[in-house]
């Protein structure tokens, strides 16, 4: 289940709980990721949201309805009426194997890039830059001089480069790729074969996955490709505050297309997409060079044999991987095998 779907089945069940005059679908409710086990997968304030007399009550009677459905392990009240969700770990595994096939990411195709205009007006003193250093800069830069600013910055192959680092985290991933293929584990990109019962994701792998599927709705939402029928989502990675559903560039009517120099998601300033992008693949990028430096068996030792938790992780990785080559080709960067 992909955050965007969640909302859905949040609206419904806010649907089916309220009174005709009650809004369903109020100004500043947030679906927000949750920072460790104790605080769930997702937090919610729906309930709060919806101005109703009693929002602990209500908040316990959309508990009850969104922890119905089969994708979802178990929604608690806290607070004043906080929802806080956890989600059955194969339905969260199978969103995974999928955007590692290249769903739910709102790729536009192959080639196609974010609108350009988006992008500061150059400055001068930036010819020491290569072509990806330039478009990766000018993308997560608000101006001009913000940009210049970043200029010996993004000169070098280190890590406080942020373009480096999510180069680098790339690499990383397509190496653990190459060595589960060389093990003989095959990385199964088909949800279907994760809804098995017998996976437990550790603490750090399920954080991984809730971003790599945060972070897939974030380049959907860029491209103005984002499912159908869904609420915008604070990320933790932006931080925006979104105030209400975002047109995108196929139903608004000012709205286009990526790649056409026209703004995707008519709700947001010039360049807001490009810095979300950025934004969300260094986030992704922190957490995949976390995940694999902390030694995660990837693949058995010689004297063990392959479990599904390798396949698991596998899946992680792959899924990180891809968003992170969408998200980059989306910027007009390369994304290399090796670093």
């Amino acid at each position: 289940m992909t955050p965007e779907q969640l909302h859905v089945v949040l609206a419904e069940a806010a649907l089916s709980t309220l009174r005709p005059a009650e809004d369903p679908a109020p100004t500043g409710t947030v679906l927000r990721r949750g920072g460790d086990v104790a605080a769930g997968d997702w937090q919610s304030n729906l309930p709060l949201r919806l101005g109703t007399r009693e929002p602990q009550s209500t908040a316990e009677s959309i508990a009850e309805a969104v922890a119905s459905h089969p994708d979802i392990a178990s929604v608690t009240v806290t607070g004043p009426g906080f929802l806080r969700i956890v989600l059955e770990t194969p339905a969260l595994l199978g969103t995974v194997a999928q955007v590692a096939a290249g769903r739910h990411l709102g790729d536009p195709g192959p080639g196609a890039t974010l609108a350009s205009s988006d992008r500061p007006t150059e400055p001068d003193g930036l010819g020491v830059l290569d072509a990806d250093a330039l478009r990766y800069g000018s993308a997560r830069s608000r101006t001009a001089t913000a940009l210049a600013r970043d200029v010996e910055l993004l000169r070098t192959a280190a890590p406080a480069n942020p373009l480096h680092r999510v180069q680098h985290a790339h690499a990383t991933g397509r190496r653990l790729l190459r060595r589960a293929a060389a093990a003989g584990i095959r990385v199964v990109a088909d949800e279907a074969e994760h809804r098995t019962p017998d996976v437990t994701l550790a603490p750090a792998d399920r954080q991984l996955a809730l971003r790599i599927t945060e972070a897939a709705g974030v380049l959907a939402r860029a491209t103005g490709s984002a499912e159908t029928g869904t609420a915008p989502i604070t990320s933790a990675a932006t931080g925006s505050q979104p105030d209400g559903p975002q047109p995108t560039g196929r139903q608004a009517g000012t709205g286009r297309q990526a790649g056409t120099g026209r703004h995707a998601d008519t709700g947001r300033r010039p360049g807001e997409s490009l810095r979300s992008v950025t934004a969300v693949l260094e986030d992704l990028a922190a957490a995949l060079t976390a995940w694999s430096a902390a030694e995660r068996a990837i693949v058995p030792t010689l004297d063990a044999d392959i479990t599904a938790v390798h396949a698991a992780r596998c899946v992680l990785a792959a899924g990180a991987t891809t968003v992170l080559a969408t998200g980059l080709r989306l910027l007009g960067v390369t994304a290399p095998e090796r670093i």
